[in-house]
């Protein structure tokens, strides 16, 4: 799961799960935020940047 948010709030909507019960290995999956640091400013920049992550985990590769 990719999240876009600030750290404070992936603080918050983290601790919100895991009060839900959501398991921990699963919350070590979250992404955040998505995407690499390619400097986008666009929407389209946005959305390269997030695949091109999602391409780095599917391999394996680390950032």
């Amino acid at each position: 799961i990719g999240l876009m948010a600030s750290r404070s709030k992936r603080t918050r909507m983290i601790a919100a799960l895991r009060e839900e019960g959501i398991d921990e290995g699963a919350l070590s999956r979250v992404h955040s935020p998505i995407g690499l640091d390619i400097g986008a400013e666009t929407p389209a920049e946005l959305a390269v940047s997030i695949v091109a992550e999602m391409i780095q985990v599917r391999a394996g590769r680390s950032a």
